[in-house]
């Protein structure tokens, strides 16, 4: 607006010097001040018709735990734009079948209520209401920069504090600025993006211990290297030497071959740990709930590069009973992700009813992290959590399974 009414009265100025001193110069002049702007407003017209927008919105934070949204522009037209402006609307996408902190209560949806960022009253409290919609907050990232002509930019914003969850990307419009920033023009966009934002994951000190990876359990892959007893699967064949069993000798091999053929067989590889976790997060408050699912990521995170399978393994509140998902590799703990927000989670004493739930399996290292943020590794305290210091306590913590 700044801009306009500054060249609107140079304009104006020039057209009063051109009439007064009767100049052709300046008459001129005010001729092109005139025909600038529908110049500029073709330019922008021309520029939006050509311009295209993609929405990019990470699922991991950044070092600094917040997370990148960002819009990709390419513009096509030969015109320079001096800025270009979105707003991008960042949204929760709740279970309704789930009621934790600005979640949906299940089976009630007549009425709606907003509740305030400072308010804390109890699940239990809120609950006695049973016709109320909880709704989430809505977070909203400005993103400004410079597309020049036939340039692809990317306008990038980040945004901190999404719980962990399925979330929405919005941006409806983008607003374009000539050259010399005195129009701009509205762009219908209309980009959608659905990410499941992952927690945090922290630098942390996690070793498995030669128990651990070497107990004998059942699992559906072997170890690249070390010999076993699992005849399901050969490491290798080799040619007798004395010492080896003769239960290990391939015989068909060796009478096709004429000379004894031992195969060495390979070691399953089974999850020989077992991370527990107690607690209902539907009762925590949003710090701690988030704080907790950051330990969660770090430690299951961690347990994958030291090459340790383990279960994860929770209480669902609803059926009564335990559930548990094995962990081998990173896409696994992606699915975990995925699949926790279908659950409610509970508390129960999870040493007895895993016995009872998975009868004749066992485990190495039980690891319990419950919902006073408490972590246990088979009975001995390791450290309590506090919301805010959870990287730092993760960089500290020493963790052998």
């Amino acid at each position: 607006m700044r801009n306009k009414l500054f060249y609107m009265l140079a304009a104006a100025g020039i057209g009063y010097v051109a009439i007064i001193y009767n100049s052709k110069g300046f008459l001129m002049l005010f001729g092109a001040a005139v025909l600038l702007p529908p110049f500029l407003l073709y330019m922008l017209w021309y520029a939006g018709k050509r311009m295209e927008c993609e929405l990019l919105f990470s699922p991991y934070p950044e070092e600094d735990g917040r997370y990148r949204v960002s819009l990709l522009v390419s513009n096509h037209s030969p015109f320079y734009l001096a800025e270009v402006r979105a707003k991008i609307a960042l949204k929760p996408l709740e279970d309704s079948k789930t009621a934790p902190f600005g979640r949906k209560l299940a089976g009630h949806r007549r009425k709606v209520f907003t509740v305030p960022s400072h308010y804390a009253q109890p699940v239990a409290e809120r609950a006695a209401w049973p016709s109320i919609l909880w709704k989430s907050e809505t977070f909203t990232v400005n993103i400004s920069g410079r597309a020049g002509a036939g340039e692809k930019v990317k306008l990038v914003g980040t945004a901190g504090n999404l719980d962990f969850g399925l979330w929405q990307a919005e941006c409806r419009f983008l607003a374009c600025y000539d050259c010399l920033g005195l129009f701009s023009r509205k762009k219908k966009v209309k980009q959608k993006k659905q990410v499941m934002i992952f927690p945090a994951c922290y630098e942390t000190n996690i070793q498995a211990g030669i128990r651990t990876r070497l107990f004998l359990a059942d699992g559906e892959v072997y170890h690249p290297q070390t010999k076993g007893d699992d005849p399901a699967e050969v490491l290798n064949l080799r040619g007798y030497q004395k010492g080896d069993r003769l239960n290990r000798i391939h015989w068909k091999l060796s009478a096709r071959n004429e000379e004894l053929i031992v195969a060495d067989m390979s070691m399953p590889i089974g999850c020989n740990v077992a991370l527990f976790l107690d607690a209902c997060t539907d009762a925590m408050a949003q710090e701690a709930r988030r704080a907790y699912w950051e330990v969660v990521n770090t430690v299951s995170q961690g347990l994958l590069t030291q090459e340790c399978f383990h279960y994860l393994v929770w209480y669902n509140d609803r059926e009564q009973r335990l559930h548990r998902r094995a962990v081998r590799e990173f896409q696994d703990l992606t699915d975990f992700w995925s699949e926790i927000l279908k659950y409610r989670m509970g508390r129960c004493s999870f040493s007895k009813e895993y016995g009872q739930e998975f009868r004749g399996e066992s485990y190495v290292t039980g690891i319990v992290w419950n919902q006073e943020l408490e972590l246990y590794c088979n009975g001995e305290f390791l450290v309590k959590a506090e919301p805010g210091r959870v990287k730092e306590q993760m960089l500290e913590l020493e963790l052998t399974v």
